[in-house]
């Protein structure tokens, strides 16, 4: 029985605060057999759409990859990563692997979207159609890192998702999780102060709710050892500044490319240490849209 404190209720769909589960989400809370089917191509809105956004901010989804890519070089402690396998669980468009491959690993994917895996494969990428853990779909190949990226919002059971990452790991290998950052200091001040609703609950879309606290213990008692706290830009910091992307989403392209700006100008003038350091001590606040973390499987 799931039961909590209640963050959100509407149209007779709440979001609770679940210390059975260790995280939040929506009740009543669906099984896999009750997830409607969803059009995957379209998470991001149209699928065109989408794979001109991607490749507007190609050099700036290749800063954010690269970080996470230094970040399993350094957490694994390798010399060199040739030869060394990674996969990426609901890979999209396969920006990552792009960058992985260019970084020197092994890369492989995963994705659901039949559009998307196409895009994949016409780009010379190794990617399989479907879900990990259905049959035949690289059961038989261990990897030394695994980045999973706004997907366990996604999901039911994202145990049982954990479980199935950890399985096709090597011992010592390493996990990146990364999740929506919600129900956030920020946020609630907007809450607050304008009087919008909750706008970051989608009960369509996401099914749970995370914080890096809950990340964190999702994955420990999964059987990882955290390694590393990492968050993205606080994007609710527009909104507190006066440019209010949910009354006005046109505002929202021009705040994106102000944050991508800020970001590629740093690395630009030699800041990269900096800025990937100012990142992980949001993350430490507990602030950031995006919450990520780096487990090592043990």
């Amino acid at each position: 029985m799931h039961s909590g404190e209640i963050l959100y209720d509407k149209d007779n769909i709440q979001v609770i605060n679940c210390p059975t589960c260790g995280f939040a989400h929506i009740s009543p809370y669906p099984t896999p057999d009750e997830i409607p089917e969803t059009d995957l191509d379209s998470l991001y809105g149209r699928y065109q759409d989408w794979v001109e956004s991607s490749k507007e901010d190609e050099e700036w989804l290749a800063l954010g990859n690269g970080d996470k890519l230094a970040n399993f070089k350094q957490l694994l402690q390798f010399q060199s990563v040739k030869d060394k396998k990674i996969l990426d669980v609901g890979c999209g468009l396969g920006y990552f692997l792009r960058q992985s491959k260019k970084s020197g690993w092994d890369p492989y994917g995963v994705e659901p979207g039949k559009n998307a895996v196409k895009y994949c494969l016409d780009a010379g990428l190794k990617v399989s159609h479907g879900y990990l853990g259905d049959e035949g779909i690289l059961d038989k190949t261990k990897f030394d890192a695994l980045h999973l990226g706004k997907v366990i919002e996604h999901v039911p059971e994202p145990d049982r998702l954990i479980q199935k990452c950890s399985k096709v790991l090597k011992s010592g290998g390493v996990m990146c999780l990364e999740a929506p950052n919600d129900f956030n200091i920020f946020q609630n001040s907007i809450i607050a102060q304008f009087k919008h609703k909750k706008y970051w609950v989608d009960p369509r879309q996401h099914v749970n709710y995370f914080n890096f606290d809950s990340l964190e213990n999702l994955l420990e008692r999964n059987g990882f050892k955290i390694l590393l706290r990492d968050a993205s830009f606080p994007l609710e910091w527009f909104i507190l500044m006066g440019r209010d992307y949910v009354s006005d989403p046109a505002v929202g392209r021009s705040n994106h490319l102000m944050r991508s700006n800020f970001e590629l100008n740093l690395e630009r003038f030699g800041h990269s240490e900096f800025r990937r350091e100012l990142y992980q001590y949001f993350a430490k606040q507990g602030i950031g849209r995006l919450a990520i973390i780096y487990g090592m499987k043990i």
